[in-house]
């Protein structure tokens, strides 16, 4: 697939944008929370465009294989897709996760017995299974983008590669119209990325809908 470099820009601008909200407690200033300056207080908007891009992407290289001829199941071809997307970004999120939990027992003075116990229940972070609601111990909630992401395109990929042409055109506008629509009528908002609604998080929601606008434009 083709480089996009346009894309590669607006996602470093925006990755600079998310980096400033989280590290967002800096200097004195008037917009400010305890006296300290604010930078991009809603910086968390850019998870938006991440997430459009994502969907964007996944299409975009569907669609460049749309004269090649299906050489495999919709199952097999979506677990090689999910796969290969999931080990690329395995490894460098683990290794922060395991040197953020590290860190974070021994500033809290954690005993033996407590790291055990918010590591097994702290291990499905750090393996971007997160967004599931099978974790416990959190140290990188940041992550939550990335296990979102990974859930939205394990429901969508398959429908993509099986009716590419009506997905595109069709089923996923109206995924991104009623999923977005009913966080926005339900909740008022699409953030508080972490609240459950039932069966899955609020931020999985989000995810499929926005991917599948992504898809769509």
């Amino acid at each position: 697939m083709k480089r996009c470099y346009a894309v590669d820009f607006w996602k470093f601008l925006f990755s600079i944008v998310i980096v400033l909200f989280h590290g967002r407690i800096l200097g004195g200033g008037s917009e400010s929370v305890g006296g300290a300056l604010v930078l991009f207080p809603h910086g968390n908007i850019a998870v938006e465009f991440f997430f459009i891009v994502s969907g964007f992407l996944m299409a975009y290289s569907e669609f460049a294989k749309r004269d090649r001829m299906k050489d495999s199941s919709t199952i097999l071809a979506s677990s090689r897709f999910m796969w290969k997307k999931y080990k690329g970004l395995l490894l460098p999120v683990f290794v922060s996760w395991i040197l953020t939990f590290s860190v974070m027992q021994i500033v809290n003075d954690s005993s033996s017995k407590e790291v055990v116990k918010n590591l097994g229940s702290g291990l499905f972070e750090g393996l971007l299974l997160n967004n599931t609601g099978l974790s416990g111990y959190k140290c990188m909630t940041h992550i939550w983008y990335i296990s979102a992401m990974l859930i939205a395109m394990t429901f969508l990929y398959p429908v993509l590669y099986k009716w590419k042409d009506k997905f595109l055109k069709y089923i996923a506008p109206v995924i991104a119209v009623l999923f977005l629509g009913y966080i926005c009528a339900t909740y008022g908002s699409l953030g508080n990325t972490h609240e459950w609604i039932g069966i899955t998080y609020r931020s999985n929601i989000r995810a499929v809908g926005e991917i599948a606008l992504g898809c769509f434009v």
